[in-house]
């Protein structure tokens, strides 16, 4: 088998592995929350038979174990389950709780809010970085700052002392040239890997941004649905945050994998 396909297979496998232990860490955390979703919805004054009928209308009242695998398989089918919040519980108890609202329908349109702040703030912060970099490491004047800027500086003036960089430099060939057609395509590697990093930061570090200025983004109704120990929501936004890091960090390593020529042309 070709040596880049088995190092990008065995890549995804360990993605695969990783989304997997995730998953069994967000399950134990968020059922470790303290509180119960019964006793809040009907407050202090419920009794014990009503909360029980909450419980287990819920299927609150099952094992650990076996509420985890449930979960897990109807993730991967697409499935992240009913909001508890969204229930009607006032009329009904111990009988069916009417029509709920879907997780996936509610995360919807807030994952879309949050990837329009993402997706904007990275169309002007990667290709500003790069640029940036790149002059730092012709003139070395800028002042330095941003983490992307800094990794792209430091990966292009470790290439500036390599034999073939001088090389070009004593064929006469422009600075900016040597550096854009020879020092940046080899120094690829380390700056997809630290923009992947910023790209997982923009999606998954939103909460705060979104919860500051009340933005109705995933990262608010992450908070909100905490507050009201609403499981199903949390552990989908939980989810999705963990899956979009594993994703972009997966896919720079394979970018990574595929701009290095000693692993695209192998001896």
């Amino acid at each position: 088998m070709n040596p880049v396909l088995t190092i990008i297979l065995q890549r995804l496998a360990l993605g695969i592995l990783t989304l997997f232990i995730v998953s069994i860490v967000i399950f134990a955390a968020v059922n470790m929350l303290p509180g119960d979703f019964a006793q809040a919805i009907l407050g202090q004054g419920a009794t014990p038979e009503a909360v029980e009928a909450i419980r287990r209308d819920l299927g609150l009242d099952q094992s650990p174990v076996v509420r985890y695998f449930e979960w897990l398989f109807d993730a991967l089918r697409g499935d992240l389950g009913n909001s508890f919040a969204q229930a009607n519980f006032s009329s009904f108890v111990g009988t069916d709780s009417g029509v709920r609202t879907t997780v996936a329908a509610q995360i919807a349109p807030r994952f879309a809010n949050t990837m329009f702040l993402a997706g904007v703030t990275a169309a002007i912060a990667v290709p500003f970085a790069v640029t940036l970099g790149v002059l730092a490491a012709l003139t070395l004047t800028l002042v330095v700052t941003a983490q992307m800027m800094r990794m792209t500086r430091a990966a292009i003036i470790n290439l500036l002392a390599s034999p073939y960089i001088e090389m070009a430099r004593l064929k006469g060939i422009k600075p900016m040239r040597v550096i854009v057609r020879h020092a940046l395509p080899n120094a690829l590697a380390p700056i997809i890997n630290v923009i992947a990093l910023n790209l997982a930061y923009l999606i998954t570090g939103v909460v705060v941004v979104e919860v500051v200025f009340v933005y109705p983004g995933i990262g608010q109704l992450f908070v909100d649905s905490v507050k009201i120990r609403d499981i199903p929501v949390v552990q989908a936004c939980c989810l999705i945050f963990a899956g979009a890091y594993i994703l972009l960090n997966l896919t720079a390593d394979i970018m990574s994998i595929l701009t290095n020529p000693r692993l695209r042309h192998p001896k």
